[in-house]
């Protein structure tokens, strides 16, 4: 697992943002980048880890959408549904993301956000969480910077999901890793429209 992580650090020196490491051009050109990363997700598999993720599929009408209120009713998704998975198994959790540069005031809205889902009415509360979320610099912490890794592929795997004739070179990535992410991933994760997101369905006590 050493040199796998190894492996994927020297990418990452070469292609220093966590976007330009899953291109088309590196997964044709380097197996060692496949390889790397099925070793990372089945790793996560076998000491119980998941990976889990949330987003929108967005309508046509970009106007309509507003990217600090879509991470915040994605942030409360993931948190809602980790709660859930959490409290079946009688465990708590932490929630870090790579630190933001959109400044305090975004930061104050989204721990504002957690504070209140964790205080709430006591029928949807969210006990599980520990505390409201923490930010850290990717590039000081592995854990973090694996997420981005991560994130990074399962953005790629979901455009091609939902618009593969628009990333029809993209298939590449749905080819080689898609399998293993959802290997991985919990049942709740993916993507919903917007009348999900508002009404997500409770995730069951045995995923």
């Amino acid at each position: 697992m050493q040199h796998d992580r190894n492996l994927l650090y020297s990418f990452f020196n070469v292609y220093a943002r966590h976007a330009q490491l899953y291109t088309v051009r590196n997964v044709e050109k380097y197996q060692q980048l496949r390889t790397a990363t099925g070793r990372l997700l089945n790793r996560i598999r076998q000491i119980g880890g998941h990976v889990i993720y949330s987003g929108e599929q967005k309508t046509t009408d970009a106007a309509s959408h507003q990217p600090a209120e879509i991470f915040k009713q994605q942030l409360l998704r993931i948190v809602r549904r980790a709660d859930r998975f959490f409290s079946a198994r009688q465990a708590t959790f932490m929630l870090l993301i790579d630190e933001q540069q959109a400044g305090s005031r975004w930061r104050e809205m989204n721990v504002e956000a957690c504070t209140l889902a964790m205080f709430e009415d006591a029928t949807d509360r969210c006990r599980t969480l520990v505390e409201p979320l923490i930010q850290g610099e990717s590039h000081l912490f592995q854990t973090l910077q694996c997420a981005d890794w991560i994130c990074s592929l399962v953005g790629r795997l979901c455009a091609f999901q939902v618009a593969s004739a628009q990333y029809r070179d993209w298939e590449i990535f749905h080819r080689y890793f898609h399998d293993r992410v959802q290997a991985a991933a919990l049942p709740c994760s993916g993507l919903g429209s917007q009348e999900e997101q508002e009404n997500p369905p409770l995730i069951s006590p045995s995923a």
